[in-house]
């Protein structure tokens, strides 16, 4: 495998670990081109704590081209479509052209088709997201603290978050610090704690439904010791400007919505139909191959890949890091003359903050409930489940 051209398509954790799994040899006779709208690596799983200002937005992303060797061509721009007769890419800058292609675009929240949810709600799924939450947030508490009505002040200090997997739990809990801590200190001249509510809207029966059953309740009860209201079995139907209608017709009232409800495959728009599509993604085969497509590699949440069980993969960093790792490692296979292997996914563990110092984490079978009080941290309990 020599003179050919790799392309990669987004600098996510697929992308990135993709890249950083081809070989040295590798670079020295093949031309590798990455390709992203945005110029820098983002580190999603802490998106919740710079839009709390826990953490500020540099403190998230690395810039890609830190992350690349100089023989790397990046270029930053959006994806229009591709062609997989011709094997080109048009994007916003230019088209090009590959031999061996590696698409990792990642996902896009997902509204269920529920009428108002996009229009009415803010989302946390980019960098940029995260930052104009920040600026809600402060933005909602400067203006109470100019209202002297009391009712009219609690309308403005309403916040509601659709959606309790892990993006909504951490969301939660670090607002729940802000508002309820941080905020208590800053705006003490009106602050009154029955003045602000916080509610967590769930559709299931426990917050945190891919941890087991005593994470979940666990989790529930340190979210509603630190002021989280947290409401389970309450599927939305419809959102409004300042509002959420659920399917047994109650009107939830709030004047900041956050959607953290779900997401769906970023599109790879083709020239002709050519991929095979479950549920928006991508049907690949055991070595991330799009089907029928033996040049064209499909990993992270774009990837519909089956476990043993038949069973897709959660569209997690840990799946797409470990699927760009593989499809790294065979393409160097490829250029040694060496077998294929196929995805294998090793489950790490899982972890959740929840505001407070508190956390809870599933690790190799083991539940960890932790709390770190003055700088010491106390482990509460672990239980093995087979």
């Amino acid at each position: 495998m020599k003179d050919k051209k790799i392309v990669i398509l987004g600098a996510g954790f697929g992308g990135m670990y993709a890249f950083k799994s081809l070989s040295k040899e590798l670079f020295s006779s093949n031309k590798v081109i990455l390709v992203d709208k945005k110029n820098h690596f983002l580190f999603t799983p802490l998106l919740h704590e710079v839009a709390t200002g826990s953490l500020g937005p540099q403190q998230v992303v690395e810039p890609i081209r830190s992350l690349i060797c100089s023989d790397t061509e990046f270029i930053q721009s959006s994806i229009q479509s591709i062609d997989t007769d011709k094997k080109t890419i048009t994007t916003s800058a230019k088209k090009i052209s590959y031999d061996i292609l590696i698409s990792s675009l990642g996902s896009q929240s997902y509204y269920y088709n529920i009428t108002g949810a996009q229009e009415y709600t803010y989302t946390l799924k980019t960098l940029e997201d995260a930052v104009v939450l920040k600026n809600q947030f402060i933005k909602k508490f400067e203006q109470a603290a100019q209202e002297t009505n009391f009712e009219k002040r609690k309308k403005i200090l309403s916040f509601v978050i659709v959606g309790a997997g892990p993006t909504g739990v951490e969301l939660a809990g670090e607002a729940a610090d802000l508002f309820f801590d941080t905020f208590e200190k800053y705006y003490n001249d009106m602050y009154c704690i029955h003045d602000v509510s916080l509610i967590l809207v769930n559709s299931t029966e426990r917050v945190l439904g891919m941890f087991n059953e005593k994470l979940g309740k666990y989790a529930t009860r340190r979210l509603s010791k630190h002021h989280v209201d947290v409401r389970n079995n309450i599927r939305i139907v419809e959102v409004r400007k300042n509002s959420l209608i659920a399917d047994t017709g109650e009107e939830i009232f709030a004047e900041t919505i956050i959607w953290t409800a779900g997401v769906s495959a970023q599109r790879l728009i083709t020239e002709k139909p050519v991929f095979q599509l479950e549920k928006g993604c991508i049907v690949v085969d055991e070595y991330m191959r799009a089907k029928g497509l033996d040049d064209v590699y499909i990993i992270g949440d774009m990837a519909h890949c089956l476990d043993n069980n038949g069973k897709a993969y959660p569209m997690t960093a840990q799946v797409a890091k470990q699927q760009g790792m593989l499809v790294g490692e065979n393409i160097n296979n490829e250029y040694f003359s060496k077998p294929q292997k196929p995805f294998k996914y090793r489950e790490r563990g899982m972890l959740a903050s929840l505001g407070n110092y508190d956390a809870v984490a599933f690790i190799s079978g083991i539940s960890f409930l932790f709390s770190i009080v003055k700088y010491e941290i106390h482990l509460f309990a672990s239980t093995t489940y087979s």
